[in-house]
């Protein structure tokens, strides 16, 4: 009966993980950053690697997946947000 659990947890995590690759795809093809709230995708950053730990001590691995997934795709947006706000100033 606990494997439902798992599968639900690994379902929520794939759905998650998913969820930011529109926004990393397009970021990455328009190289547009301005309509991208950087104080939310630095949030959402910080809290990921705060689960990081919690993750991996409770050995809750989707929860892991999904956090280390989203915070490379926060990452990417990060590292071209500020590479296009060097090209401007």
């Amino acid at each position: 009966m606990n494997y439902i659990y798992l599968i639900f947890g690994y379902i929520g995590s794939l759905i998650a993980i998913i969820m930011m690759f529109p926004q990393v795809y397009l970021t990455l093809k328009t190289q547009k950053t301005e309509d991208i709230s950087i104080k939310t995708i630095s949030m959402n950053l910080s809290a990921q690697l705060f689960f990081l730990p919690y993750s991996v001590y409770y050995e809750l691995y989707p929860l892991l997946c999904a956090n280390v997934s989203l915070a490379l795709c926060d990452i990417i947006i990060i590292v071209v947000y500020f590479k296009n706000r060097e090209f401007k100033l």
